[in-house]
């Protein structure tokens, strides 16, 4: 597992480690990039919204597992507890892109080109865990 200060000026850092796993198990181009923006979204949502208002060490880590040709990642964070998995319901009712709103937009895409996602909140950490099922 992976650990990153919760800041942009670490997001170039993050994302170049997980392109690095990523390049491991995925050898389509298109595919690799689609994980990437995936990741990157989860990232950027948990660096501007986990921490509102605070200073000090604050931390993302990263867990990357290849298994039963299933490449997940789980997200760990100690922000404020919150699931965006719920942010969902509101965007399934709309269907063109055009007419969603502004927020959430992330959560929809990773959703979308994601195999599936989960969240939990367990001993004061949010955990989102995405997987992608590989052919």
């Amino acid at each position: 597992m992976q650990k990153y200060p919760a800041n942009l000026t670490s997001l170039p850092t993050m994302l170049n480690d997980i392109r690095n796993e990523i390049n491991l198990f995925v050898h389509d181009a298109k595919q690799q990039r689609r994980l990437e923006l995936c990741t990157e979204e989860i990232l950027v949502n948990i660096i501007e919204y986990a921490y509102p208002n605070t200073v000090g060490a604050l931390y993302i880590s990263v867990e990357y597992i290849m298994e039963f040709k299933q490449l997940r990642f789980t997200f760990y964070d100690e922000g404020i507890p919150y699931n965006p998995l719920l942010e969902l319901s509101e965007h399934n009712k709309i269907t063109s892109l055009e007419e969603q709103p502004i927020g959430g937009l992330g959560i929809f895409l990773y959703t979308t080109i994601m195999d599936g996602a989960e969240y939990k909140y367990i001993n004061n950490k949010n955990q989102l865990t995405v997987w992608k099922n590989l052919n």
